[in-house]
């Protein structure tokens, strides 16, 4: 993957992008995956939803905001919350 930076809001408009241009429902799935971990509230957006497992969901800062740490952090959690999806998904039909 490539993006212009390696930045958490970069990544997620990255992910973003590549599922509405494959037509692929992949992030519905795993948004809903996220949900149902239990740590976040129905009605964020999955970027957010990543975020409420490194913070609490009262106290969420802004994606696009996050001191370098945090950022760094935040992409590290990422791709574990997005490769433990990848694997829940039956094997068939797997797109991302």
């Amino acid at each position: 993957m490539y993006t212009a930076s390696p930045r958490f809001h970069s990544v997620c408009s990255y992910v973003d992008g590549y599922v509405q241009a494959s037509g692929d429902d992949f992030l519905i799935g795993f948004n809903r995956w996220l949900e149902a971990r239990g740590k976040s509230r129905p009605e964020l957006a999955w970027e957010w939803k990543v975020l409420c497992e490194i913070y609490p969901e009262d106290a969420l800062p802004h994606p696009a905001r996050l001191q370098d740490e945090e950022d760094a952090a935040a992409v590290a959690v990422l791709f574990e919350l997005l490769n433990a999806y990848i694997q829940s998904l039956p094997r068939e039909g797997v797109g991302l």
